[in-house]
């Protein structure tokens, strides 16, 4: 990064804030702000931070870690009434990588499976939230329906903060929930795509702000209504070819599937987080229990678009929510994919019917409470192997905290 180039670019814009952001073990952001006059201090050095007050992180004895700036993620947001140059960073400790930190990890992951021939791994998102008028919901309506004039006036304010920004919105449309709404972007890298999620959660909220309502990202808002979900639409590609096509959905990426499913249990933990996501799973409206996928099948737990362009093969993980780690979730999940790749079998079936309507002998149920999860993954040999077993105990030891286990 060049230090002049940046000043001036900051000074002819007016910026007078540099932001840093990470994430602590569970996917949380945190953030730094640095003045733009202490810019020289930082271009050329990691920042030091108390790694001890982040959830996961360090000890008081060893606390010292270090923010190391990702400069090519630098981006100018206008979130408030002073635009800020934001930067995403991973981790460092004095010993080099911080082997706690997802995004590191995942990082590395995907440059190691660019030597086995996958060149990228792109991820798209669909993120649901309702919004709330004062204390209530902001309408009776359900999926396609007019939006309310509130809701209209808030997703033109949005696309009007979202210009210049890597978040191309693609759709905006009620969902089933009273008041439910949700919002599509185009995919890109699996880290890139995280990392604007990050962003764009952060522009709900002030857009909400702005307009006198309040969104609400919990997984479960309250029982008998929808929950809300982040579906993961996942590909992968060699070069330029998709790796989930052959004239229809390829072998490689039935073998990948298999695998996911297959893992299914064991990662749960990282899809669904929290006490409340249970809630979401548990209850079963528009949220999948059983493990199995199918065609066009939104009662799966992994679903196959109908697709007519090789570019657009896609499988999408339906159980997620927004208190998800990305970062190991994704990780995880290509772990579990390309490992079913090696195995070679076909051993979970396509659900051909709703499978709301199956019985648990014909498909398994994913754990339905965050004591379950945490079972599974405390029990995961496949887990432990990917992520070591300290990383594995720091994130058990952190999602217990969250959850007061």
């Amino acid at each position: 990064m060049d230090v002049l180039a940046l000043q001036k670019q900051m000074k002819e814009q007016n910026i007078k804030t540099l932001r840093f952001v990470c994430f602590d073990i569970l996917g949380h952001p945190h953030y730094l702000y640095i003045p733009s006059f202490k810019i020289a201090d930082v271009l050329d050095h990691n920042i030091p931070f108390d790694g001890s007050s982040i959830p996961g992180f360090s000890t008081l004895s060893s606390s010292d870690l270090y923010l190391k700036p990702d400069w090519k993620t630098i981006q100018l947001l206008h979130l408030d009434s002073f635009p800020i140059f934001n930067v995403f960073c991973s981790i460092e400790c004095e010993d080099g990588a911080f082997l706690h930190d997802g995004r590191y990890r995942l990082e590395q992951y995907l440059n190691d499976l660019k030597q086995e021939g996958i060149q990228n791994v792109k991820l798209g998102l669909e993120t649901e939230f309702y919004l709330l008028n004062q204390k209530e919901k902001l309408d009776t309506s359900s999926y396609f329906d007019l939006p309310h004039t509130f809701a209209n006036n808030f997703y033109q304010r949005l696309l009007k903060k979202l210009e210049n920004t890597p978040i191309h919105i693609r759709s905006f449309h009620h969902e089933v929930g009273p008041g439910q709404y949700e919002l599509n972007y185009d995919a890109d890298s699996a880290i890139k795509t995280i990392e604007n999620e990050t962003i764009l959660l952060e522009v709900l909220k002030k857009t909400a702000e702005e307009e006198k309502l309040k969104v609400i990202f919990s997984p479960k808002m309250e029982m008998g209504i929808p929950g809300s979900g982040l579906h993961m639409n996942l590909s992968i590609w060699n070069d330029q070819n998709m790796m989930f096509c052959e004239n229809s959905i390829s072998l490689f990426a039935r073998y990948f599937i298999n695998g996911v499913l297959s893992k299914a249990k064991e990662i749960t933990l990282f899809s669904n987080t929290t006490k409340n996501s249970y809630r979401r799973l548990k209850d079963g409206l528009e949220a999948p229990r059983k493990i199995c996928y199918g065609k066009k099948n939104r009662s799966s737990l992994i679903r196959i678009p109908m697709f007519k362009e090789a570019e657009s093969a896609r499988i999408e993980i339906r159980n997620v929510d927004l208190s998800c780690s990305p970062y190991y979730l994704i990780l995880l999940i290509l772990a579990a994919g390309l490992e079913g790749v090696k195995e070679k079998n076909l051993t979970h079936k396509e659900l051909f019917t709703s499978a709301y309507e199956t019985s648990l002998e014909e498909y398994d149920e994913l754990p339905l409470s965050i004591e379950d999860a945490i079972h599974f993954t405390e029990q995961s040999i496949f887990v432990k192997k990917v992520l070591g077993e300290s990383t594995l105990s720091s994130y058990l030891h952190a999602i217990k905290k969250q959850n007061n286990l």
